[in-house]
This record gives C-alpha cells, structure tokens and sequence, in this order.
C-alpha cells in the first residue's frame, strides 16, 4: 500500500512530477503571453507616463488603473489573476549569482536565476 505502482509514495511522486510541469507549462504561456505584449509595446509611441495607453492586451486581459510600463504593469485576467511586467536588463548587477555567460540551463543555474530576479523583483512584491 506505501509502495508499489499504486503506493502513496509513487502517487506523491507522480502529484510532484506534475505539479512542476504545470508551474513549467504556465510559466511559458505567460512567457508568451510576455513576448506578445513585449512586442507590441516595442511598436507603440514610446511614453514612459502614467497616462501611457497599452496599444495591446491578450485576450481577457485588462490593465489594473494605477499601474504603468515606467512602475511594474499589472494586467488581470478574467479570473482575477494579476501579472506584473516589469523591465529586468541583462546585467551582472541584476543577476550577481547567475551571471550572464549562461548557455545551458540546468536545474541548478535555473535555480540561480530564478533566485536572482527573486531579489530584482522583491520590491514588487
């Protein structure tokens, strides 16, 4: 009952496995949904204000008041779901631990960067 094809171990393993392939197939959808909208702001006038008009949304997507590309953008889904874009350059100040000579992404250099924009971010959170 504890091991086996059908044991409470393997059952957890599988629910694991899973569970960081979902957080795997969510982070592309809004690495998508970021090279999307990226690459309609990077065709819109260029204003850095307040007052900024986002030329482009996802589908089900709306910008949260308040919030601008120059601050941190929050958009919404549907759902109540809420993103943040914020600007994070590629620079060894932004990632101390990662570097910026990464080619292949292990697990362990995936954790370093993931660490990193943590602390980039945390004044976001």
């Amino acid at each position: 009952m504890v091991v086996g094809e059908n044991g409470i171990i393997t059952k957890a393993k599988e629910a694991a496995d899973a569970t960081r392939q979902a957080a795997i197939n969510d982070q592309i959808e809004i690495n998508s949904l970021y090279d999307e909208l990226a690459g309609q702001l990077g065709e819109s006038s260029g204003g850095t204000g307040e007052d900024d008009e986002i030329p482009y949304l996802p589908t089900g997507f709306s910008k949260l008041n308040g919030t601008s590309l120059s601050t941190g953008l929050v958009i919404q889904d549907g759902s109540g779901n809420q993103y943040v874009w914020i600007e994070v350059p590629k620079t060894a100040a932004v990632y101390p631990t990662a570097g910026l000579a990464i080619t292949s992404f292990t697990d362990e250099e995936y954790t370093k960067i993931e660490n990193d924009l943590h602390t980039y971010t945390s004044t976001y959170r």
